[in-house]
């Protein structure tokens, strides 16, 4: 059996980590990222949300980015963040988090939205008097964790800190790169990247 050589889809941050980890094992990896992460404006509204952050009883970070840029945004404001609980769907994000200081938990058995709503740190901490809780995310984004969330009652507000979007790339720079690489298989890790990929 040939030995593997993969594309990677992630962001190019993202990719490169990837490929380290797959070298220790003898699986090459070439990065064509199909998506890019832009930092939306600070706007008003989004600066008055950190502002009030205490209000919360529960944080949810959905992603890297949006732990990286919340925690930036965090620092321009909060000398000592609020003491509420943090969460987040992978250990990857609750990674850097914690590494901030935070008081962060996530499931760990399942990485979606349904095993964070399952996680019993995360039942007692909305289960309070007129919960309030605040989801950090890129613009777009699933509605499945907000949408059962007020089911149960819960007031949810947004924090939206990115965009993503397909990096500009010259014509055929999909069959080049995988001819060049003898590449043999591919990674893409979201439906937005598969998107993206059919856009190449």
């Amino acid at each position: 059996m040939k030995a593997w050589r993969l594309l990677l889809t992630r962001p190019a941050e993202e990719s490169q980590a990837l490929a380290q980890t797959l070298a220790e094992v003898g699986v090459y990896g070439a990065s064509l990222p199909l998506l890019e992460i832009e930092p939306l404006p600070v706007s008003e509204a989004n600066r008055s949300i950190i502002y009030d952050l205490a209000a919360y009883c529960a944080v949810i970070v959905v992603s890297k980015p949006a732990a990286r840029l919340g925690l930036a945004m965090l620092d321009e404001v909060w000398p000592q963040p609020p003491m509420q609980k943090w969460f987040t769907v992978g250990a990857a994000t609750a990674q850097i988090l914690d590494d901030y200081g935070l008081h962060v938990f996530f499931p760990e058995h399942g990485d979606d939205s349904e095993a964070l709503l399952d996680l019993p740190q995360f039942q007692q901490a909305v289960s309070g008097y007129d919960p309030k809780v605040l989801i950090m995310r890129g613009e777009e984004g699933r509605e499945l964790l907000a949408e059962r969330l007020r089911e149960r009652g819960v007031m949810v507000d947004y924090l939206p800190l990115y965009r993503r979007h397909l990096p500009q790339y010259p014509a055929f720079v999909l069959p080049d790169t995988v001819k060049a690489e003898r590449l043999n298989g591919l990674v893409v890790s979201s439906g937005q990247g598969f998107e993206h990929l059919r856009e190449l």
